[in-house]
């Protein structure tokens, strides 16, 4: 099939209000018929029931990739995009894939066979910020040419570490890149983070802990002194609540599991976990907590000096600004007052010349004569 045979099937996708899986793989579709079929698929009802898109083993390149997506946002209920095969798509193409992450509850994306490298694993993560719908992202990491730099850029997409609220804010949900986890090139890190993931999808909440847990050993309290003492009730029902959990009847389950890795920093496996691990375990929270919470009081005194020196401070700056004002405005008001008499003493001068020159006989003054006499007194 070629584009212009696509363009005939697509101009019919209005008459199929009901379709659920849209196969055109193994096809020589290019740039032209993704254009056609994005204005398709843009012009469908916003209820349309298309589940699944497969476009693998083409010839679409990255201005077909973005001519795609234009209309395949308007597919809300896509779950399935297969682009795989489709060996001209490069980082380019993958960036214009930000919008469909928002917009659609896409699930699987398959990018097989793309040599899209550093860039391309960079823009996927930056892409997939804030996405909480995709579960697996299938490419082969053996020919996509990813290095450090791109792994990097993704580890810090499943578990930011800068501050506790990034990792909280890190995505608790992609489960999968790769059929073939236990390959050596992907990070070990990433993997941890890939495994923490697939915990049951009612567990993020549990999967944000542990990471903040296993990132944060000592929690960074600078951010959190502004609060003053809204802190300590809000750290402690943090702490409490992880404790709580960690009941007889939760440690053996896998999210109870992973708390316990978190907390130890290794995997234990069923045989060493029990109620004297489940112990030691909850001790270590329970220590972890009245750490944050002397952290909190040994820095609130320093707060509190650093608050009244810095008042102190701001009132000596204060109190200096008004004096100086108040200065200016008294030299200002003698300045005023002295051009006043000066004025008063030239007006005064005047007079007593015109009145010397009428008692001599002369009349008025002359104009000219007037401003020859003030040279002349000038100098």
């Amino acid at each position: 099939m070629n584009d212009e045979e696509l363009a005939v099937i697509t101009a019919a996708l209005r008459s199929l209000p009901k379709l659920e899986f849209l196969d055109l793989h193994g096809n020589n579709i290019g740039r032209s018929g993704c254009v056609a079929l994005g204005n398709a698929l843009g012009r469908l009802p916003a209820s349309n029931t298309i589940d699944l898109l497969d476009l693998n083993g083409n010839a679409i390149d990255d201005g077909g990739v973005q001519a795609l997506v234009a209309g395949v946002v308007n597919c809300s209920n896509l779950n399935v995009l297969t682009l795989e095969h489709n060996h001209s798509i490069t980082a380019a193409g993958l960036r214009s894939l930000s919008p469909l992450f928002q917009s659609c509850r896409l699930s699987d994306l398959c990018l097989d066979g793309i040599n899209f490298g550093d860039e391309g694993m960079i823009s996927l993560a930056e892409g997939l910020v804030g996405n909480a719908t995709l579960k697996e992202l299938t490419f082969d990491t053996n020919s996509a040419s990813i290095t450090s730099v791109g792994w990097c850029a993704f580890s810090k997409l499943l578990c930011d570490t800068s501050t506790i609220n990034t990792t909280y804010l890190s995505n608790h949900t992609l489960k999968c890149i790769d059929s073939t986890e236990g390959d050596s090139n992907i990070p070990e890190d990433v993997k941890r983070y890939l495994k923490w993931n697939r915990q049951p999808a009612d567990f993020d909440i549990h999967i944000a802990r542990c990471k903040i847990l296993y990132s944060h050993p000592d929690l960074d309290l600078e951010p959190l002194l502004k609060w003053k003492s809204k802190f300590i009730p809000i750290v402690d029902g943090w702490y409490q609540n992880i404790i709580d959990f960690l009941n007889i009847a939760e440690y053996r389950t896998s999210i109870g599991k992973l708390y316990i890795e978190v907390i130890f920093r290794s995997e234990h496996s069923d045989n060493d976990i029990d109620y004297h691990l489940l112990m030691k375990a909850r001790k270590s929270l329970r220590s972890r907590k009245l750490s944050a919470m002397y952290k909190f009081i040994r820095d609130m005194p320093d707060l509190a000096v650093t608050g009244y020196w810095l008042r102190q401070v701001n009132y000596i700056i204060q109190t200096k600004k008004r004096k100086l004002d108040e200065a200016q405005r008294r030299l200002d008001e003698e300045q005023r007052r002295a051009q006043r008499r000066l004025d008063e003493e030239k007006q005064r001068l005047k007079d007593e010349e015109d009145a010397a020159w009428e008692r001599l006989g002369g009349g008025a003054l002359p104009a000219n004569e007037s401003n020859r006499n003030k040279r002349i007194r000038q100098e």
